[in-house]
């Protein structure tokens, strides 16, 4: 299939739709993140998640492509209860 063709750009979201995740999926165009939120002193499980999507991406035949995978972490310290600014 022509890479320019629009024909492709929809397999492509045809073939992404189908993910799914345990925890918080956002799908853009080629991009796809997972997200999750954690209570103090919980497990994280993004790399059961991301095992996840890779074998889903594999049944597709789609390669994840790991130079362009990155990771984010975030966290909001609290301070006797209240949100530490």
């Amino acid at each position: 299939m022509p890479q320019e063709s629009w024909l492709g750009h929809l397999m492509f979201l045809i073939l992404i739709n189908d993910l799914t995740a345990a925890c918080h999926i956002h799908k853009f165009a080629d991009d796809t993140t997972l997200t999750e939120v954690l209570e103090v002193h919980q497990d994280s499980r993004t790399q059961h998640n991301l095992d996840d999507i890779v074998s889903q991406s594999a049944a597709s035949f789609m390669n994840i492509n790991a130079k362009e995978a990155k990771e984010c972490k975030s966290e909001l310290a609290r301070e006797n209860g209240h949100t530490k600014s």
